[in-house]
């Protein structure tokens, strides 16, 4: 079992090196979980290269874990059929509150 630890705000900066954590997995890592209870999506663009990270690492490992993903992460997997098919597994995605009064 693997577990990787997201934290802080994920630039384009910081995605990069993630990408590049997740290549380096293999199957005899699985059942690989991506912690990112403390990490915060800056931009659309950072979203979209860790959605494409994720689904394509999902479907190589046979499987991956995501703990609470933040809400637009978690929303950008589904939206992209991410979530279909069984191979990428979202435990208590996180709500962000409205700031609106």
């Amino acid at each position: 079992m693997s577990l990787i630890h997201l934290e802080g705000d994920v630039c384009p900066d910081v995605a990069a090196l993630f990408v590049e954590q997740l290549a380096q997995l293999h199957t005899e890592d699985a059942p690989v979980t991506v912690d990112l209870s403390e990490a915060e999506v800056v931009d659309a663009a950072t979203c979209a290269l860790l959605v494409d990270a994720l689904r394509q690492t999902a479907r190589r490992l046979g499987g991956l874990q995501l703990l609470e993903p933040p809400q637009v992460l978690a929303h950008g997997l589904y939206r992209v059929g991410a979530l279909e098919g069984g191979t990428l597994h979202l435990v208590s995605p996180r709500e962000e509150l409205g700031t609106s009064s």
